[in-house]
């Protein structure tokens, strides 16, 4: 917990709050249909997943890049409910100077490990704001490409009137508003709806959608 949500007196309470209000986005957002199949982009330990085990969906797949959340969440979650799967990867991240995993491949070079068009719903709470640009938008990319058309995808990002790093801090990435959605837009996504963040979170939302094919509208 305290690795995905910091040093703070109320983690436990924290931890689970932000994991139901996630929840409760991707239910509005439409997303947790009897037929829907959710990438969690960046799971952790299940913050977000705990919340879903009641929930109708078809499946569930998340992927993070420390084993030891990956384990803990297969022993607890997946065991639970084989509707959800934990996969861990091994993509290098400014939070190897806090967790000591240094990965081996590159976020920009990165390759989700899913077919085409495997999901219907997708998440990335809390990722972009870690990644520089050429990162967040290869994820974007393979979002894309892992989304069946019409699917949709929430995503936070850090807004600033420069894109890079925070002044002072290895890991908080800021990005334009402008280069975010030229992101979305190169990768044949669109900005379905944004919501400016609300203090104390620095999180700003955006949720994306695949379009339709022609034939399919």
């Amino acid at each position: 917990m305290r690795l995905v949500s910091g040093a703070r007196p109320d983690l436990e309470a924290h931890f689970e709050w932000v994991g139901g209000v996630l929840a409760e986005m991707l239910k509005n957002a439409g997303m947790l249909e009897p037929e829907s199949r959710l990438l969690d982009i960046g799971c952790g330990c299940g913050r977000v997943a705990r919340h879903l085990l009641d929930s109708p969906i078809k499946g569930y797949s998340g992927f993070d890049r420390h084993p030891g959340m990956i384990a803990w969440a297969r022993a607890h979650i997946e065991a639970r409910d084989k509707r959800f799967r934990f996969q861990h990867v091994d993509v290098v991240s400014v939070y190897k100077k806090v967790d000591g995993q240094p990965g081996v491949v590159p976020a920009a070079e990165f390759v989700f490990p899913w077919d085409d068009e495997t999901f219907t719903g997708a998440l990335a709470a809390s990722v972009f704001t870690h990644m520089d640009l050429a990162g967040a938008t290869r994820y974007l990319g393979e979002t894309a490409r892992v989304l069946v058309p019409g699917g949709r995808a929430w995503a936070s990002f850090f807004l600033g009137e420069r894109t890079g790093a925070i002044e002072g801090s290895d890991w908080n990435f800021l990005v334009r508003e402008d280069d975010v959605r030229t992101a979305v837009q190169r990768v044949g996504l669109e900005v379905l709806r944004f919501k400016p963040p609300k203090p104390p979170s620095r999180h700003s939302w955006f949720l994306l959608e695949r379009p339709l094919r022609g034939s399919e509208i």
